[in-house]
Formats: structure tokens, C-alpha cells, sequence
């Protein structure tokens, strides 16, 4: 019999022993124990602070006997369905209603029965109607445990007073010391009064027969009343109690909510039970712990307690952990007593006085082993080391933390304690049930998130520290060793005080253990909610929320501040030597005091302000709550939240210009969404950006190949053949991929917002969250107003995340994840091949290489499908022209100020991404720099450092196998450049041969006569005689028509003087460097402020139908429905008609004044489709007679605006007369005639051009041009001849002419009687 047995035996409501035991056993199989042919006496525990061995993994065998059973019980209730209903059916469902409560309470009388060893009786069938059966399987377990709470409330008081009594009584003063503890934790009080109902339900469990079927009686109730309302039902229980231990991740997780709502008996309940049935399933308990060298061993031998309070393991944890709560709650009261109490006005203070019930008496106690534990918890959860979701452990008691935050300093004091602790340890390892943790990974794991709290990587943090490490400053004479020597000393002794590797790791595991303890309070506040312990709670979770926020400000001011003081210290010893200089330091220490403590007095002000408005407007205090944390402190009053309100509901005021620009405005944020979608909804949009992402996945392997032969790079060939060998299957599996990424799109954007390229990126979820909770706080308040501006926001964003408004950035997204998934696959297959020829050292394995292959790709991913490896992260923003840079944040900064000038530059990014991996490909690159060293230095050249700096800057891993990827890099790069000047070649080449056009003519008008002659820019001339355009292929694209520009502008027969050279440049540099950047859209801006009516109504048309939905998507249909180019007036309702499906039919269609037909008219219905949708559309050829123009530079158009005596023509009007004038013929006659006269017109010109020193004339050579002229008229003169508003024009023509006749005489009378004439 247990020591706490015999205590409890005659104390709980008349229990004896035997029965006692049976409830103790109750609370391990409800737990999920199933002892079978299992000793019944458990082996000797360790005690809790001795950590206990990793538990075995549960057998699984037993999982497919339930979905048997399943599907038998369902097959049984479909049977009498399947056989048809009778009289029988009926008569049995009736009996089995009235006999379903007692046919229960029968069920558990025979499984307490069948017990005793040999003993098996028989039980009552189960019965046919599911339903019934499910509700005598639920009372089989609720009915019996009901009854023994009943009997079972009597004992309760009584049991926690003669717990005290037994500790006055001298009963072993450590056992006793731990009975007394329990006896006054206000749990275990509630525990005795309300009855022992959880060890009730406990025996019950061990009793019922439905063990055998699942693991406890809450797993059956869980399972049979799984609906979402009843969800929170059984947040306070771990998933799987039977394997946890005291100190797992997991468990530290159940503790920071159930101690801080008041019920930390429930954990210790679940972590001594859990010892218990490891103990009879005969799994050893063995220290965990591994000490790596002395200063560990000893450290290990004076902290690890391995003794055990009981021999019972269920009573040894409950004893151990209600001391640990109770040292706790004495922590808290000397604290109070020392700061808070005062005698002559006493109050209720937690921890001096006995008045709280459970409820009110929350309290997070520290864990074993405090910051140590937590170092090793932390690599645990990293890297899931049987842990699935879990939290650091408690490392300061609420007394210390609330010492910590009450003076300036304090908070630093308690850290260089833990720091303190950390050193103490030494080198120690810790095993676990899935490997060993060496102390290697708990350094670098404590390392990396100290180096991640401070903003920095783990190789600068340590090159800052590593400064203060050495006894000279660099740059400074030393004159005398000894004032040397004492600087040194002061700047070392205020990094040891405030910034040192020990101390900021232990800041790092305290503010994450902290933001843990937080979270989990907080779900334990919404489990308790509408009781005591939810103030309680609060308190805690504020108290916490303090130091955060105290030591983030003061670890900015010392990062700011402190880490510079080499620097202060350098400057300072050169003009005033070393005295001065440590006099500095210490100004600084000084200073950084007094910093510290305005910090404790500004966060202060903060919880005073939460409290107030907790007791005052307690509808407001989630949102400051939410907002401070929203905001990282900046908003730490209701003044500042209604500041911060305002703001995020800004129309007007955010969207010229923004005085507050790090704040968003909620609205235009919606309003930008909605607009983006509109533009991007066209088909075709996603279906050039997938064809773009696609010529450069293509391009790759390409550069890769063309580099490493360049080179004559055997490996980096062999490399590249297994990487691409594969490719039909690489591409299959990313357009899995790409489905699955688009399904999600539709279904959830935000579990794809990574993939949105960031010029038109939405994250605003957690400022809607907080605008919601103040408005509906507001709202409780009789205002209304904030909730009709929520309603207003959320009906943006629902538009905005619309599946089929969405579409085409969802499209894109998912082209984006195909590409990731491409890239992905290919790193793959490279790191796989390095590994398995150990740099080419062993011969290549294919199934050894496509085994590493699949594991390194699925590690590439995390569990919701999001990219994770960096490498391939860049690798592909790269091709989906999505990276970052210094410039694209300077812009992107200069937009958030400017909002207004966003409709003008709405794609910076993408613009400014195009430019940069253009020059990529350039012999010598100009805006990325480094590629030139990369690619022409020579490979021996490099140092392993330069390679590092390379590797790092690309993201890719600096590992044994770098040298490898260098390689692939170069090459890449090398061929990049090769590309690039291939396409020139060949680009010139086809020029030469007419078979290739680039972008247009610097003059405009011979640019114009160019296009009304059907040429098309960006297009290479096919075998079939007709054009295609070459648009969407990346690099290839720009090189091709940079050079194509270069030859024809150059080339062309305009005049060579410095003025004109000059307007070639600026074409080529606006066609090839403005036109693909952000300055682009500026150029409409430019025209609008100029006065340019023309171009702002354009403008005013494009965007307007922008902030329509389906923008893009109505335009792309109108050019299905209507190809052809329309005659359209200059005035916004036109230019918006021409946009719209429906209206540009009823626009005027333009005909080519050289051969009558309808201008862009496609031969078919698929040529029509293609060219709307596709990426490279497909053109015609061109008459001679249109040839002939382009050739000779013709710049002169027949102008249709009026008919050149002050009528205007309109646009039905001037479309008919385009008709006549090619229809008619005339002028392609007279045309083909001056060709006939012409037919050398082009060689003639330059030859006589090169006989001679002064610039002919181009325009004026054989008069060609004049004459070409003169038949224009001509044809145009008979074609208004034959306009069908002939006599009409001449009317309007006469009547103009009389009314100025009138004018010019001031005769105002005559001009009313013509008006009213022609009226």
C-alpha cells in the first residue's frame, strides 16, 4: 500500500484500499493503459526532475480491427433497409428504445464481473439500430460514473485537512512537505469538494468493456460527439497521454495552459499516469541527460534530482509538480509582500493571502532544469523530435518575471543569471525515443534564434561579438598599454552586462518560452471563459506581454547603441585618449540605464492603460490588446488605437499622398486588390507569363551546357545531363503541382499568397482581424459607424478574393508554383547526383541517386506545399521576374508615400526584374555587376571565400559540394552571356535578310505609315512567307529586337547628323530601357500635366475600365468578337467603348487606304482566337505595294479628320472614305506604276548618297515621295466624291463657309438666319 494510499484510505467518502487502488488505476487506463498479461506492480520511477527515458511507440497492429468493426456495424445497420422493412423491424426498434439505458447499465455489471481472472460471461447482443446502440454504449460509461461522483463528494474537504494535519504531524518532513503542498493546491481543494469525478470516470473506464474497442471514455464521447460546437470540449487534454514525459514539448504546451487557468493537477494527473504505464509495460526509466564533458557531469549531478517523494510514479509526479506550483506562489507573494502589500491598508494579494479558489490561483511554475531544458525542448521542436507541437519550458516563476519588470535594469539581471546557468552546464547531449541531440545542434539551434531575435545571421552576429573579443581596436596607436588595457576592459564589461552570445540565447528561449506561455494562456482564457480564472489569466498573460515588451525595446537600444561602441570607442581614443575614452563608455553604460528604465516606465504605462480600459471599456480591450501586438508596441493607448483605426479606414487621405505610410489603409488596399484582378482577368495574361516562365525553364539547361562547353567543363556536363535528363517527368510532376497550387488559390488565397508577385500582393488579414474586434466592441458600445466601414472592407476583399475575379492572378500563381516546382526538381536531381558520386570521386547510381533526389525534393516543401529552400526560391522569382532589390525598395517606398502615383506604375517590380535579367545576358553586364566577375575570371582565380560569398548571395548551400554548384552556377551564367550574343548574330543576320523586325522607327510618322501598311513589330518572317511574333522569350526577346532597332534605325535613309543620331538613341533607349521599366507609366503622367488632352483621356479610359471588374477579361473578348481596329474619337466614352465587347461593335471599322480590306481582319476563327490568346500571335504578309512603302520611309498618311475646309469628318465617315480609297483602287494603280519607274529605289539612293559629301534628301530623291504624295490626293479627292455623306459634307461645308462670312462682317443677325436655314 503507497504512502499516499494509506493517507487517502479512510479519508475519501469511506473508500478502502482495494477500492482506492481501483480509482488510481481508473486514472492510467483512462489515459489509454490496456494492461494486458502485464505485471500489476509497477517498477521503481525516478522522480520528475530526473527526466524520464523516451516512451516505446504504441503498437499499431490493433488499427485496422476498429475500421473492420466499422464496416461491419455499418453493414449491419443497412440491412434491413436492404431486405425491406417489416412488422419485426419495427417491433425490435421499439424494444431496443425501452431497453437501451438498463441493457447499458447490464453491459458494465458483466465487464466488472468478467474481471476475475477465469471469469467470461456472455453479453447481450449489440444492437441493430446504430443509433440506439451508440446511446447504450455512451451510458454504459456516463451512467455508472455519475453514480460514483455522487457517493463519492462526501470526502473531499476532509481529505485536503488531514493532508495539512499529517505535515504538522511529522510524518517524514520531505513526504510531507509534498502532501501539505497538495493539500493546498486550490485545485485539488475543488477536486475534493465537487467528488472524485474524474477517478470515478476513470474506474468506469477500467471497468467498461468499450476499453477494448477505444483507448478511454473520452475517446468514445470525443469521437461520438465530434461536431465543431463541441470542439473546445477537450482543448484542456493532450492528444496522446500515455507517451509524454514531464519535460516534453508537448507537455510544456498543456502546462502553460492548465496552470495558468488553475487546473495544473489535470497535467499532473496525465504525467504520473503516463509514468505508470510505461512502469507496466516494463519500460525502463533512464536518465536522459548525456554530459558531454566535467563541467556538464557536475552540473548534471548537482541540479538532477533522480529521487523519488513515492514509489507510486502517479503520486511522485502529482507531489513533485503541486511543490513546484506552490515554491511558485511562495515566489509571488514574497515579491508582493516586498512591493505591493502595505500593512496599515492591506488588500488581497495572490501568495499572502489564502482567499482564492482555484479558479483565481493560476500560476505558471518553473520547469526542471529551467533555460537548460529549454535549449534542448528547442531542438526538439525544430526538428520534431517526437514532438509534434510544443513550446519551450517555464524558465522564470511569475514572482521573478514581475521582479524582472519593475526597474530597468532588473530584467538583464535575470538574464545574466540564466546566461550564468547556460555556462554552468557545459557540453551536454539528450537522448530521445527518434535520436540522440548533441550539444553541437543545442548551440547552433540556441545560436540561430538568438542571431534571428536580433535581426541578423548567426556569421555577423558572431563577427560583431567576436570584436569584442580582442585586445586591440583596429586603426588605433597604442601609446599606453595600461589606459589601452582599461578601454578595452570598460567596452568588454558592457557587452558581458548587455550583449553576449550566453546572454542573448538565453533571452531568446526566454522570450520564445514567454510568447509561447502567452498563446497557450490565452486558448486556456477562451476555455475557462465566463469564470474567475479568466482574470487571473489576463493578469498572467499581461505580466508577460511586459517583459516582451521591455526587453525588445531595450534589446533595440542596445543593438543600436551598444554594438557601434567599438566605433564610439575608436573615434573617441583617437581625439581624447583613453581616460576620455573609458569615460564615454561609462556615460554610455549610464545612459543606456537610464534608457532602460524609461522603457519600464513607458511599458508600464501600457498596462495601466490595459487595465483601465479592461475595467472601464472592456469592449475595447482586445483591440488595443491586438493592436499591440499587430504593431509591434506602436499602439499602446486608445488614443493611438483610434489613430490607428482612422487610418486603416483612410480613402481620400491614402491615396495621393500618405503622411503615415507603414499603416495601410484597409480600403484602398481593397480597392487595389479588386483593381489588379480586373487588369490581370484576361485569359491570356497567365498564359504569357506561364509561356515566359516556360522559355526560360527552357533557356536554363541551355546557358548550363553552352557555359560548361565553353569551358570544357566535363563534370558540370555530366551534372547537367542527369539534372534535365528527366525533364518530361519534371514537368509532370510541377503541373501536379501547379494544380494543386491554382485549387488552393481559388479555394484559400492565403495559403498561396508567397507565390503573388509583391507589385500587386495583399496581407491584411490580421489588420481586418483587429478592425472587426473594434468595431464590434464599438459596436456594444452604440456606435455603428465602424461596422458599417468593416461590412464595406470586407465586402472589398470578398469581391477581391472571388474565384473568378481571381482568376488570372491565380493562374499566374499557379504558373509561378510550376516553375518552383521545375527548379526544384532540378536542384533535386543535381544534390542527389553530387551525393552519390562524392564529387565525382564514385561511379553514378541511379536508384541510390533517385532515392536521395525524391527525399531532398519533398524537404524542399512544407507541409502546406510552400517552397522552403531558399535556392529555389530565388532561382525561380528570378525567372517569374519577382525579386527583390535595393531599387525595387527605394520604389516600392516612394509608391507607399505617393499612392497617388500607382494607377501610373502599377508593375514596377516585374519592369524592373525584366531590365536586370536582360543585362544578365548582356557580354558585359551593367546592373548586375558581379555576373561579369563570375563569368571572365578565371575558375582558378577564385578563392574558397569569394565561392562562399557567391554561393550565399544566390542562396544556395555553402556545403562539401559547393564547388559543384559554383560550377553549375558559371556555366550558367557563361552561357547566359553566350545566349545573349547569339541572338545578336543571328538577329543581324536576319535583318540583313529581311526576315526579322524590331520594335518600329524613330520617327514617328514614317513609324505610323509602317504600321497602316501591315508591319508588325517584334515578328521574324517564317518559311510559309508569313510573320510570327517572337515576343515572351525573355532575354532571347530584348537582344533579338535591341539589335534588329540598332540595324534599322542606323541603317536607315535619314540623315546622319548629330540631332538625329540623337533621336535614334532616345528611341532605342525608350524602346528597350524606359518602355521595360516602372518609367514607362510615367510617360501618360508626363503627357496629362503637358496638356495633352488626347493622352489623358486614354488614360482616364484604361484605368477606368480598370476599376471595373474583369477589365482585361472584357477587353480580351472584344478582340475574339470585334479584331478588327475601329475608327475611334479621342474622348474617354469611345476609347472605354473600344474596350467592350458589345460596344466596339458598334464602333466604325478601319480599312487600309492602300488595299481596302479590314485592317487586322484574320483569315479564320482559330486565327482569330490565337491571336487574341496566345503568347505568339501570327501575322500575314504584305502587298508589294505596302512593302514598298516601309522600304522607301514613306512618312506621309492621308489625314481623314476633316475635309480641309473646317468640316469634320466622323469617325463612320472617316472610316468609309479609308474604305473607297483602297477599294477604289487608284492609288494602288498610280503605286504600282511609280514602283515600276523605282524599282532600285533604296540602292540607288545610298550609292548616289556615298558619290557625294553633303546629305541628299531621301524624300526628294527621283521625287518619288511627291509624286506618291500626289496620288493620294488624288485618291482621297475621289473618294470623298463618292462618300455616301457627300451632300451632306458640302451642306455643312456652306453653311460653315456663310457663318464666317457673317462673322467677319459682325453681323450677328445673318449668322442666326443661316443656324436657323440649316437648322
Amino acid at each position: 500500500m503507497s504512502q499516499l494510499d494509506e493517507y487517502m484510505s479512510g479519508q475519501v467518502g469511506g473508500l478502502d484500499e482495494e477500492e482506492l487502488n481501483k480509482v488510481l488505476e481508473g486514472i492510467q487506463t483512462s489515459i489509454g493503459a490496456q494492461p494486458q498479461d502485464e505485471p500489476d506492480v509497477p517498477q521503481a520511477e525516478p522522480s520528475a526532475e530526473a527526466a524520464p527515458q523516451q516512451p516505446q511507440p504504441e503498437p499499431t497492429a490493433t488499427a485496422e480491427q476498429p475500421q473492420k468493426e466499422e464496416e461491419e456495424g455499418q453493414k449491419d445497420q443497412s440491412m434491413p433497409y436492404q431486405e425491406g422493412y417489416d412488422a419485426g423491424d419495427a417491433a425490435r426498434t421499439t424494444a431496443e428504445t425501452v431497453l437501451s439505458v438498463p441493457t447499458a447499465l447490464v453491459d458494465f455489471g458483466v465487464d466488472a464481473i468478467n474481471l476475475i481472472p477465469g471469469v467470461e460471461l456472455p453479453k447481450i447482443p449489440e444492437f441493430n439500430d446504430r443509433g440506439l446502440q451508440t446511446l447504450r454504449e455512451i451510458t454504459s460509461i456516463v451512467g455508472p460514473t455519475v453514480a460514483l461522483t455522487f457517493f463519492g463528494n462526501a470526502a473531499g474537504t476532509a481529505a485536503a485537512a488531514k493532508v495539512t494535519a499529517a505535515s504538522k504531524a511529522g510524518k517524514g518532513a520531505r513526504l510531507l512537505k509534498h502532501l501539505s503542498a497538495l493539500g493546498q493546491d486550490k485545485f485539488f481543494q475543488y477536486f475534493a469538494k465537487s467528488g472524485l469525478a474524474a477517478g470515478s470516470g476513470a474506474l468506469v473506464d477500467t471497468i467498461s468493456e468499450q476499453q477494448g474497442k477505444d483507448p478511454n471514455a473520452q475517446a468514445t464521447i470525443r469521437e461520438l460527439l465530434s461536431t465543431p460546437e463541441n470542439e473546445n470540449l477537450f482543448g484542456i487534454f493532450p492528444p496522446d497521454w500515455a507517451t509524454l514525459d514531464d519535460d516534453h514539448p508537448d507537455v510544456v504546451r498543456s502546462k502553460n495552459r492548465n496552470e495558468g487557468i488553475g487546473i495544473g493537477l489535470i497535467s499532473d494527473v496525465m504525467l504520473g499516469a503516463a509514468k505508470f504505464l510505461r512502469a507496466s509495460k516494463g519500460v525502463k526509466e533512464a536518465t536522459k541527460w548525456v554530459p558531454e564533458d566535467e563541467l556538464a557531469t557536475k552540473y548534471f549531478n548537482d541540479n538532477l534530482d533522480l529521487s523519488a517523494v513515492s514509489d507510486d510514479p502517479i503520486e511522485d509526479a502529482i507531489l513533485k509538480s503541486v511543490v513546484k506550483r506552490q515554491t511558485a506562489l511562495d515566489d509571488l507573494g514574497g515579491y508582493n509582500f516586498a512591493n505591493n502589500y502595505d500593512a496599515l491598508n492591506p488588500t488581497p494579494k495572490k501568495g499572502i493571502h489564502d482567499m482564492y479558489g482555484y479558479e483565481e490561483s493560476g500560476l505558471r511554475s518553473g520547469d526542471d532544469l529551467g533555460v537548460v531544458d529549454a535549449s534542448v525542448q528547442l531542438v526538439r521542436i525544430e526538428k520534431n523530435l517526437d514532438s509534434s507541437y510544443g513550446r519551450l519550458g517555464s524558465v522564470m516563476t511569475d514572482g521573478t518575471l514581475k521582479w524582472a519588470t519593475s526597474g530597468g535594469e532588473n530584467g538583464f539581471q535575470v538574464l545574466r543569471g540564466l546566461a550564468d546557468e547556460l555556462k554552468k552546464a557545459g557540453k551536454y547531449g539528450y537522448d530521445t525515443a527518434d535520436g540522440y541531440i548533441s550539444f553541437k545542434d543545442i548551440d547552433d539551434a540556441g545560436e540561430r534564434l538568438a542571431a534571428d531575435l536580433y535581426g541578423k545571421s548567426v556569421p555577423e552576429l558572431k563577427r560583431i561579438l567576436d570584436a569584442f573579443k580582442t585586445d586591440r581596436l583596429e586603426g588605433v596607436d597604442v601609446v599606453s598599454g595600461t589606459g589601452y588595457r582599461g578601454v578595452m576592459k570598460t567596452i568588454r564589461k558592457y557587452m558581458e552586462d548587455f550583449a553576449n552570445m550566453d546572454l542573448m540565447k538565453a533571452q531568446a528561449y526566454v522570450d520564445t518560452s514567454f510568447a509561447g506561455q502567452v498563446s497557450d494562456m490565452a486558448e486556456g482564457v477562451r476555455l475557462m471563459e465566463g469564470t474567475a480564472a479568466v482574470q487571473a489569466a489576463q493578469e498572467q498573460i499581461l505580466d508577460r506581454l511586459a517583459y516582451l515588451m521591455v526587453q525588445k525595446a531595450q534589446r533595440s537600444h542596445v543593438s543600436g547603441r551598444g554594438l557601434g561602441i567599438l566605433k564610439m570607442a575608436k573615434d573617441g581614443f583617437g581625439k581624447r585618449g583613453a581616460k576620455e575614452t573609458v569615460k564615454t563608455v561609462d556615460e554610455l553604460r549610464e545612459e543606456t540605464l537610464k534608457k532602460f528604465n524609461k522603457i519600464t516606465e513607458e511599458v508600464n504605462e501600457v498596462l495601466s492603460s490595459l487595465n483601465a480600459v479592461n475595467k472601464e471599456r472592456p469592449q475595447m480591450y482586445d483591440s488595443l490588446m491586438l493592436a499591440y501586438e499587430l504593431t509591434d508596441g506602436k499602439v499602446r493607448t486608445v488614443q493611438q488605437l483610434n489613430e490607428y483605426i482612422r487610418n486603416s479606414s483612410g480613402t481620400l487621405s491614402k491615396a495621393l499622398l500618405d503622411a503615415n505610410p507603414q499603416q495601410q489603409s484597409l480600403v484602398m488596399q481593397g480597392v487595389w486588390a479588386n483593381i489588379y484582378n480586373s487588369v490581370l482577368s484576361a485569359i491570356s495574361t497567365p498564359l504569357k507569363a506561364g509561356a515566359s516562365n516556360a522559355a526560360l525553364l527552357i533557356e536554363r539547361p541551355l546557358a548550363t551546357f553552352v557555359g560548361a562547353l565553353s569551358q570544357g567543363d566535363t563534370a558540370t556536363i555530366r551534372r547537367g545531363l542527369y539534372q534535365y535528363q528527366a525533364i518530361g517527368e519534371t514537368f509532370a510532376q510541377a503541373g501536379k503541382y501547379m494544380g494543386q497550387v491554382f485549387r488552393r488559390a481559388s479555394q484559400n488565397p492565403d495559403q498561396v499568397e508567397w507565390l503573388y508577385k509583391s507589385d500587386f500582393q495583399r496581407k491584411n488579414d490580421d489588420a481586418l482581424e483587429l478592425y472587426k474586434t473594434f468595431a464590434d466592441g464599438a459596436e456594444k458600445n452604440g456606435e455603428l459607424g465602424p461596422k458599417a466601414m468593416y461590412h464595406h472592407i470586407e465586402a472589398l476583399n470578398d469581391l477581391a478574393n472571388h474565384p473568378v475575379l481571381k482568376f488570372g492572378m491565380n493562374s499566374m500563381a499557379a504558373f509561378d508554383g510550376f516553375t518552383n516546382s521545375v527548379i526544384a526538381n532540378i536542384e533535386a536531381r543535381g544534390m542527389a547526383f553530387d551525393r552519390v558520386t562524392l564529387n565525382g570521386t564514385k561511379a553514378f547510381d541511379e536508384a541510390g541517386a533517385q532515392a536521395i533526389r525524391k527525399d531532398v525534393y519533398e524537404k524542399m516543401f512544407d507541409k502546406t506545399g510552400k517552397v522552403t529552400d531558399e535556392a529555389v526560391r530565388m532561382a525561380s522569382s528570378e525567372i517569374a521576374m519577382n525579386m527583390e532589390s535595393e531599387a525595387i525598395n527605394t520604389l516600392s517606398n516612394l509608391l507607399a508615400r505617393a499612392p497617388g502615383l500607382k494607377p501610373f506604375l502599377m508593375f514596377p517590380k516585374t519592369s524592373l526584374n525584366v531590365m536586370r535579367f536582360t543585362d544578365t545576358h548582356s557580354p558585359f553586364s551593367l546592373f548586375v555587376r558581379d555576373y561579369n566577375n563570375i563569368a571572365y575570371k578565371p575558375r582558378h582565380a577564385f578563392t574558397d571565400a569569394e565561392i562562399d560569398t557567391i554561393l550565399k548571395s544566390k542562396k544556395i548551400p555553402v556545403d562539401e559540394f559547393k564547388h559543384q554548384r559554383f560550377d553549375t552556377l558559371r556555366a550558367e551564367i557563361r552561357g547566359r552571356k553566350a545566349i545573349g550574343t547569339l541572338a545578336v548574330l543571328a538577329a543581324g543576320t536576319m535583318f540583313v535578310n529581311g526576315r526579322i523586325r524590331g520594335s518600329g522607327h524613330f520617327d514617328t510618322q514614317t513609324n505610323s505609315v509602317r504600321r497602316e501598311a501591315n508591319w508588325k513589330p517584334l515578328t521574324y518572317m517564317g518559311n510559309d512567307g508569313n510573320w510570327y511574333s517572337y515576343e515572351n522569350l525573355g532575354a532571347i526577346t530584348d537582344w533579338l529586337s535591341v539589335t534588329a532597332d540598332v540595324m534599322d534605325n542606323f541603317g536607315s535613309l535619314d540623315e546622319g547628323d548629330l540631332e538625329t543620331t540623337f533621336n535614334r538613341l532616345g528611341f532605342l533607349l525608350s524602346a528597350h530601357m524606359t518602355n521595360k521599366s516602372f518609367m514607362s507609366g510615367l510617360e501618360p503622367l508626363f503627357d496629362i500635366t503637358s496638356g495633352n488632352a488626347a493622352q489623358g483621356s486614354r488614360w482616364v479610359a484604361s484605368f477606368g475600365s480598370s476599376a471595373v471588374p474583369l477589365s482585361g477579361m472584357r477587353n480580351e473578348l472584344a478582340r475574339v468578337m470585334h479584331p478588327e481596329l475601329r475608327v475611334v474619337e479621342q474622348d474617354v466614352y469611345h476609347l472605354i467603348a473600344n474596350r467592350n465587347p458589345i460596344a466596339k461593335g458598334d464602333l466604325a471599322i478601319q480599312h487600309s487606304w492602300i488595299t481596302g480590306k479590314k485592317v487586322n481582319e484574320p483569315s479564320s476563327f482559330f486565327h482569330r482566337i490565337w491571336n487574341a490568346m496566345s503568347p505568339w500571335k501570327a501575322y500575314g504578309g504584305q502587298t508589294a505595294e505596302e512593302k514598298f512603302l516601309v522600304d522607301i520611309e514613306f512618312d506621309s498618311r492621308p489625314s481623314m479628320m476633316t475635309n480641309g475646309r473646317g468640316v469634320e469628318y466622323t469617325p463612320a465617315q472617316r472610316a468609309e472614305l479609308y474604305e473607297l480609297m483602297g477599294s477604289q483602287g487608284r492609288f494602288a494603280a498610280e503605286l504600282t506604276e511609280i514602283m515600276k519607274q523605282s524599282k532600285d529605289f533604296v540602292k540607288s539612293y545610298r550609292e548616289a548618297q556615298a558619290s557625294t559629301s553633303t546629305y541628299i534628301d531621301h524624300r526628294k530623291w527621283q521625287n518619288i515621295h511627291n509624286r506618291i504624295n500626289a496620288a493620294l490626293m488624288r485618291a482621297r479627292k475621289q473618294a470623298e466624291g463618292a462618300l455616301t455623306d457627300a451632300e451632306e459634307v458640302r451642306m455643312q461645308q456652306t453653311q460653315q463657309g456663310m457663318i464666317e462670312d457673317a462673322t467677319r462682317r459682325g453681323d450677328t443677325t445673318l449668322v442666326n438666319q443661316v443656324l436657323g436655314i440649316y437648322k
